[in-house]
């Protein structure tokens, strides 16, 4: 067994003796000692032809060496062994252990834009797949470039073979985002997804990632976002999204003479009354109306380029309280001055207005006035006062009793009258009638209170009394004379029996008006036109009186008999003298002045005497018949 001396001698025999032993030196098996030179792929040493080597473990198929150092393939074992020489024996199988080349596994830290881990000095890296150019680590981690790929091997050292070439694929960085602002929401015009980050800082500091929603942006300040790396992608490039300062706020100033603005608002600008601009009304390049007591708000509206600004806000304050106006019904007018700072029109429109003057306002009642106090630089008009001015009651309505020579009414204290239609001086109503003065007209009207104008004034005619005229003196010797009766106004309906005469009677009426007067005997005959003897009514006249010389007053029977009777007029007895062709018995009837019989009887003697004291007073007519014959005198009863 090589490596185990053996001693041999020869054995003793019957003739002699055994030898002494000699030693047989048998060597030990070599191995042989081949390393790999990792640099140059090579055995580090070259192989003899006295050696040989195979892939195999069993050294089949070996081969023998060649006095060169034997090519080397990583991850292939080789086995060595010294073949048998007449010297030595066959020497044990050598190993030799050949590793495989490795492969770096870099990865790319997308975060970082570095290699995962620290490229160490031992690997080399380089942008080409030949490895040109290549540059060794330097134990930190390699910054890469979006898009340029990167080779990296290891290098060949005393332990390991130059390693196979990793092909480290570095992609381009993603697109830039392109978000757009939406200048009417202020928001993104996109959802913005989990996978893209924003940022107000350019250099991303403070980033946020997208929920799925639109982001809402502040005006003047831009908005920077990107795509997040993944474990797969890079970061992109940053978009600066360039969110533009919102517009100067638009500013308006109240006209408060037009209630609206003082300027016109173009079609750039909405308003609202709501500060949230909730329903909005885009103006129309006019000027806006305004409503006292509501404030508006104001911006420029958004556009495709730009944000809507900020709202202003106008203040509109309330109308003023309207004037206070009180009608003072005695004077005709307002309680109240009227001064320059109100207008007043007999519309709600004041498209006449006239401004007050400082003094009283007279007032027309059954009309309507509108006071407001004007506006100012700072104040809107008023409210407006509706001042309702009553008409006047009716007038009163006063007839005139011509017999008792009144009025038909009573005045109460309610009423006022005068002969002056100013009503200066003015009399109060006492609730009785008011006595009148013919020919003197009266106005009436009811007085004011304190709730309600005068009355419209009636005014009352009173007329004149008739008028009987005698163009003689006051004594008549002839028992026909002729008086003349003057009404105040034309009239109808008089006749000769509406006059009263005492001691005479009317033969006849002519004319407007002429009476023809017969005297019945020697005395006063006296004449009276009563109250309401014309169709229009008058007062009674004054009694004309002219006294008949004659002292007898005769009235004919037939043509042979006179009749005298006295006195006229009579208060207790009038006396008949009948003189002539004629015998007693006589009948005589009294009549009133309207016909109708108040005493007859018979008298027996022709100088007798009737007894007139139960029949009241005034005008009588007498009549006496005898046989066919009959003729009448008239008499006064005092």
């Amino acid at each position: 067994m090589p490596g185990t001396d053996l001693y041999f001698r020869y054995k003793a025999t019957s003739d002699q003796f055994r030898s002494t032993s000699f030693p047989l030196d048998v060597p030990s098996r070599t191995v042989p000692t081949y390393g790999v030179d990792f640099i140059n792929s090579l055995t580090n040493k070259t192989v003899p032809a006295t050696d040989e080597y195979s892939v195999n473990a069993n050294m089949s198929g070996a081969t023998s060496g060649n006095n060169t150092k034997l090519t080397l393939t990583p991850g292939v074992d080789l086995y060595f062994r010294t073949k048998a020489t007449a010297s030595v024996f066959l020497s044990n199988i050598q190993h030799l252990d050949i590793p495989a080349k490795t492969t770096p596994n870099y990865s790319v830290d997308f975060a970082t834009k570095q290699t995962n881990v620290v490229v160490p000095a031992t690997d080399e890296y380089s942008v080409n797949a030949n490895m040109s150019g290549a540059s060794l680590g330097n134990n930190t981690k390699l910054t890469l470039t979006p898009g340029t790929d990167l080779y990296f091997r290891t290098k060949a050292s005393s332990s390991g073979f130059q390693s196979n070439i990793q092909h480290l694929v570095v992609p381009a960085i993603p697109a830039v985002p392109n978000y757009v602002v939406d200048f009417v929401n202020k928001t993104t015009t996109a959802n913005v997804p989990a996978t893209v980050e924003y940022s107000t800082n350019s250099n991303m500091s403070g980033a946020t990632a997208g929920t799925n929603t639109k982001v809402s942006l502040t005006p003047g300040t831009d908005l920077y976002l990107r795509t997040k790396s993944t474990a797969t992608a890079f970061a992109s490039a940053i978009q600066t999204l360039d969110v533009p300062a919102a517009p100067a706020q638009p500013a308006y100033v109240v006209d408060f003479s037009t209630e609206k603005t003082t300027a016109n608002v173009p079609a750039t600008v909405e308003y609202s009354t709501n500060a949230n601009m909730s329903s909005a009304t885009t103006a129309t390049g006019v000027k806006v109306s305004l409503t006292p007591g509501t404030n508006l708000y104001f911006r420029v509206k958004a556009t495709n380029s730009s944000f809507a600004s900020s709202a202003s806000m106008l203040t509109v304050p309330a109308r003023p309280a309207a004037p206070v106006i009180t009608i003072n019904y005695q004077t005709g007018t307002t309680t109240e001055n009227i001064t320059s700072g109100i207008e007043y029109d007999e519309t709600n429109t004041f498209n006449n207005a006239n401004a007050g003057s400082g003094v009283k306002l007279i007032l027309v009642p059954g009309t309507t006035l509108y006071f407001r106090h004007a506006s100012t630089a700072s104040a809107f008009s008023s409210l407006v006062k509706t001042l309702a001015v009553p008409a006047k009651p009716a007038a009163p309505s006063f007839t005139v009793d011509y017999v008792n020579e009144k009025t038909n009414e009573n005045a109460d204290n309610t009423i006022e009258y005068s002969e002056q239609d100013n009503f200066s001086p003015k009399i109060d109503g006492t609730g009785t009638k008011v006595s009148l003065t013919p020919g003197t007209s009266l106005y009436f009207r009811k007085k004011s209170t304190s709730g309600s104008f005068a009355s419209d004034i009636q005014l009352l005619d009173v007329k004149s009394r008739p008028t009987i005229t005698f163009n003689g003196g006051d004594t008549v010797k002839s028992k026909t004379f002729d008086l003349a009766v003057t009404f105040p106004a034309g009239v109808t309906g008089f006749s000769d029996s509406d006059a009263e005469v005492t001691n005479g009677t009317v033969k006849s009426v002519s004319g407007t008006y002429k009476l023809s007067m017969e005297a019945t005997a020697p005395g006063d005959v006296t004449v009276k036109i009563p109250a309401n003897v014309v169709t229009e009514n008058n007062f009674a006249s004054a009694t004309f009186k002219v006294h008949y010389k004659n002292t007898t007053g005769v009235a004919k029977l037939n043509s042979e008999t006179e009749i005298l009777i006295y006195p006229n007029p009579a208060s207790h007895y009038l006396f008949v003298d009948i003189k002539g062709n004629v015998s007693a018995p006589v009948k005589v009837t009294v009549y009133t002045a309207s016909g109708k019989a108040v005493k007859t009887e018979v008298i027996e003697k022709l100088q007798d005497k009737i007894d007139i004291q139960s029949l009241p007073v005034g005008l009588y007519i007498l009549e006496i018949v005898k046989g066919n014959d009959k003729t009448s005198l008239k008499f006064m009863k005092e």
